[in-house]
Order: structure tokens, then sequence, then C-alpha cells
């Protein structure tokens, strides 16, 4: 076993340990204070006509998924507040391809048709949070969800969903882990129009994990405008350096237990390429290592065109327009990050007036210049194992260096040779939703964005990587009050 996962897993269950404890402890001591008791359950449906390739077999099938979750909140007086929440979802997940050899012999086959079912309970909130009466100041700690704008539905939030090297984006009909955070929450108000979020929090999203992550998050709103800004440096104190930043051949050698020399000279060592690139150019081998650490920046905005309308008897959500662009990673990195254009996602979204008909009528559209492919399932490390001197190892490390299917790049075998990286660069969404009955929620989404086909196999590719491929879901919500 890896004793460094071993401690990473061991402290994280620990902290939710800790977490649940607390909570308990502090509920029960308040026995004549009544806890807030309400869930919701979902049913979803999606179905996909046309996807890429290697999305495990997944065209003109449907993917199907159900849960529901349960918020447990205690709030002993106007200050102190207790949250506990936590959810299970089940569904079916994708099929493997056809496998077949070099000479076409079939060797393997799963109707792909068949239905594979998966099953995972998680654990969503577990925090204490403290106020002012003024609600000045407010903190927060624990296991808590936390977004920066409530005006995004799919694509956005560059800041808190995604690594910094590489840049990958996500997108989510509904997303709920990459919105959730382990750590501190600081907010600061000075004024009515202005807040400030600050956010030490632990990395639980990508391995390794434990590194401190700080953010933090300006708004300001002020009649029909809203702006905000934001900063978040990743791994800015680093658990075990010489995984997170390894340092030249020494950090190699003792972290990822190989010789940079023997780099590319078969299968047997392309855990090496994780953090190194060998430029052979004039017969001159050089060692190349890139960091997992890194900074993003973001500005955003929105404009409520209903401030200037008057009275508007159709949905609160209508007649906003909303913009977000970030750059993700401040530093150049020689051969790979070497142009800022290439690592700045761009969001424009607008919800259009319905006069009562829908709840949100929402079209996002993003583009994104990145010359790599946006599956992280491709990164040279990603499944492979990261071997020790000890023999001890990690296995399903990130690595800092995106696979390429440039023409003799040495990640050509982890790329698919067929894509076309400008083809992937502008993403839509388009998004419906009614609340009826006053308990029930249909939302409805067609969509080429980020989704990645669920697998049990750790596959990771975007089901739409090219214009003409999208998707179409369906959601039904049931409240429980």
């Amino acid at each position: 076993m890896n004793r460094i996962s071993d401690r990473m897993s061991g402290i994280a269950r620990m902290g939710r340990g800790l977490a649940l404890v607390g909570l308990t402890a502090g509920m029960a001591a308040a026995e004549n204070i009544p806890l807030n008791v309400s869930g919701f359950a979902w049913t979803q449906g999606l179905y996909a006509p046309k996807v890429y390739q290697g999305a495990a077999n997944f065209d003109n099938n449907s993917f199907i998924q159900a849960g529901g979750m349960g918020f447990i909140n205690q709030k002993p007086n106007d200050n102190w507040d207790a949250n506990l929440s936590f959810g299970v979802a089940f569904g079916n997940n994708a099929i493997k391809k056809t496998l077949k050899t070099d000479s076409g012999a079939v060797v393997g086959r799963i109707n792909p048709h068949s239905v594979a079912l998966g099953m995972n309970a998680f654990l969503y909130e577990a925090n204490v949070a403290y106020k002012t009466a003024s609600d000045a100041f407010a903190v927060k700690i624990g296991k808590f969800h936390y977004v920066y704008s409530d005006y995004n539905h799919n694509m956005g939030l560059y800041l808190l969903r995604g690594p910094v090297y590489p840049g990958f984006l996500y997108s989510g009909f509904e997303d709920i882990a990459p919105l959730t955070k382990t750590g501190f929450q600081f907010t600061y108000k000075p004024m009515s129009t202005l807040t400030l979020d600050v956010l030490p929090t632990v990395e639980t999203d990508f391995k390794p994990f434990m590194d401190l992550n700080l953010s933090a998050f300006l708004t300001y709103k002020q009649g029909l405008f809203e702006l905000g800004a934001g900063v978040e440096s990743q791994r800015l104190v680093e658990f075990n350096s010489c995984i997170t930043s390894p340092s030249g051949k020494a950090d190699v050698d003792e972290c990822l237990g190989g010789d940079p020399k023997t780099a590319y000279a078969g299968d047997s060592d392309l855990y090496q390429s994780a953090f190194m690139i060998i430029d052979t150019l004039g017969g001159k081998r050089d060692t190349l290592t890139y960091s997992l650490a890194g900074t993003k920046v973001m500005v955003r905005g929105a404009l409520d065109f209903k401030a200037v309308l008057g009275e508007y008897q159709g949905s609160a959500k209508d007649w906003v327009f909303y913009f977000e662009a970030a750059l993700l990673g401040v530093k150049d990195y020689p051969l790979i990050y070497t142009k800022k254009s290439e690592r700045m996602p761009m969001l424009a979204g607008f919800n259009f007036p319905t006069y009562g008909l829908l709840d949100l009528a929402s079209l996002e559209v993003e583009y994104y210049n990145a010359p790599y492919q946006n599956d992280p399932y491709k990164l040279v490390g990603a499944y492979d194992v990261f071997q020790f001197s000890d023999g001890n190892s990690i296995n399903y490390a990130f690595s800092p260096i995106p696979p390429s299917n440039v023409k003799g790049s040495p990640h050509l075998a982890k790329a698919q040779e067929d894509f076309d990286p400008k083809k992937d660069n502008l993403k839509w969404s388009l998004m419906l939703q009614k609340k009826v009955a006053d308990r029930i929620t249909f939302k409805f989404q067609l969509a080429s964005d980020h989704w990645r086909v669920p697998n049990n196999n750790f596959v990771q590719y975007e089901a739409a990587s090219e214009p003409g491929q999208f998707y179409s879901a369906l959601r039904v919500d049931y409240f429980l009050h």
C-alpha cells in the first residue's frame, strides 16, 4: 500500500468524522431546538444520438440516473447555523467498445444496449456557520457548497471546477460534487453592495490530495449591474512538493521511481512522462519539469434588465445577460503552456423572457482555444502507476502535461490521432425549467458541452467533441417539504 495515499485518505476520513461528530454533538446538546429536515429526489434520462467515438460506444444509447438528497439544518439563534446533507445516486454506466486484435479478430464484446448499474453515496455538506447580527461578517467551517455566481446554469465557474495545469473544463447539469469545498469560508460585507469571500481549503478533487488552496472572490452589485472578480492559488501550500512540483532529476528519481534518460524508450517508463519532456533536437536531452500548482484569475459580470423594465410579471431569472472569462494559469511554461490566449475560456449567457410560461430559458455559449483534448483520462499518468523506489505506488495520479496528437509528440499514444483540437473550441447549452404543483420541477437540457460519459473504467472522454455532436437530457426533481 502507498504510505502517502494511506495518510491522505486517513486525514480526509478523520476530517469528515470530526465534522460529523461535532455536528451531531451540537444538535444533541440543543434538545429544545427543532431540526429542519428537507430533501428531494430526482430522475434523469439522457440520450446521445451521436458522440465522440472514444466515448465507450455510447452512440444512440440512453443514460438513466436517479437519486436523492437529505438536508438537516439546526439554527439555535440568529447567529449560529449547522448543516448536514448527504445523498445517494445510481444509474447505468457506459459500455465498453468491442475489443479487437490488430488482425481484426474480436477478443471481447459487451452488448452495447445492456445496462450496468452503478451506485454511490456521498456527503454533500457538514459545516457550522456563524454570522454577526449586522451580517457584515460570517465564517463557515467544514465541507460546504459554494458558487461565486448565481447566474451560471451549466458551464463556467472556472475557478471552482478543474485543475489549473492542465486547464480542463467541466460543465454540470445539476453538477454537485465539484462545487463543494472543504475548509473555511470567510465573508465580509463592508456595505450592502460589496461582498468579499475568502476560502482557504484543502484539495479533495484531484490527486495529490491535501494541498492547500487559497481563493478570494469580490462581488459588487448595484441596480441592474453586477461585477465580480476572483483569484485562486491552487496548491499554494504543497503537502508533498516532490509530487506536486517536482524539480529536476533528483525529485523525479525520488518520487516517480525512474531514470529520465530512459523516458520514451518504450512503454515501460511511460509514468515518467507525467512530469517531463525530453527534447532531442540536435541530440540534446533536456529534462523539463512542470507543476500541478498554479494561479487562476477571473472576471465576470451580469446585467439584469428587469431593473429598468418596471413591473415584470415573469420569472425572476428572465432578462439577464451574464459573462465570465478566466486565465487558467498565469505562468507560462516552455513547449506546452506558451500562450495565455490558449488558456482563456470565455462564457456568455442569456436568460430569455418567458412571461411566466417557464421559470428559466437560458442559452450559454463558451469559447476555449486550448490545443489539447479536454479529457483528463488521456493524461499520461492518469491511469499509469507512479512507482516509488521503495516499491510503493500511486494509482490514478494527475499530471500537469496534457497529451498531444501532434506528429512526433511523445504523448501521441495517449491521445486520439483523429482528434482536431480546433473543432471543440465552441460549446453551447440550452436549458429550460418549469416548476409545477409546488413540488415538482422539470428540467430539460440540449447541449454540446463538457459532459463525460460515466464509465466503470475511469474513462473521461467528452461525449461531444465536435460541432455536430450533442445530447439531450430531461430531469425531474421531487421536493419534500
